[in-house]
């Protein structure tokens, strides 16, 4: 039996060189895409359920423009729906800071505390606002009904839900 030297033998180089070709074509694709463009794909894969998909095409958008508050936030939404509460909480926080309004964050903020055990947290800060649209408001009340239920308050949580 011959031992193998570590050198690939021809055919293998040259299927290495195939795929090595293949792979730089597609990142050459990628690295032309605007941060808007990788927002969109990260959005579609979102709404098939690729979330992973989604969170690295969130990350080249935001990798493209730090500054983009909408992929900070798509981002966000998608750590909080895969409970990486730290993660979520970071995205969304600068989301904020780069203008997205807290309105539209809180849901998502609400799950990234409750990921995380801060519970008392959602209960000070996450409530329904002013101009809290009616399904907001539903998903609002119901991120306050799992901390109290998780602070032990289950009439409170009830009352919620």
């Amino acid at each position: 039996m011959k031992k193998a030297t570590g050198m690939p033998s021809i055919g293998r180089r040259a299927a290495l060189v195939v795929i090595a070709l293949g792979l730089l074509s597609a990142c050459k694709g990628s690295v032309s895409m605007t941060d808007a463009e990788h927002l969109a794909r990260a959005r579609e894969f979102q709404s098939k359920g690729s979330m992973q998909e989604a969170i690295i095409e969130g990350k080249s958008a935001v990798q493209k423009n730090p500054q983009n508050g909408e992929a900070r936030w798509l981002l966000g939404e998608l750590y909080a729906e895969l409970n990486r509460g730290a993660d979520a909480e970071k995205e969304l926080l600068k989301a904020e800071e780069l203008g997205i309004g807290m309105e539209s964050l809180k849901v998502a903020l609400g799950k990234a505390y409750l990921a995380q055990g801060k519970y008392e947290r959602v209960l000070a800060e996450i409530d329904v606002g002013p101009n809290s649209s009616a399904a907001n408001s539903a998903k609002v009340l119901e991120v306050r009904g799992y901390a109290q239920l998780m602070t032990g308050r289950v009439d409170d949580a009830c009352a919620l839900f």
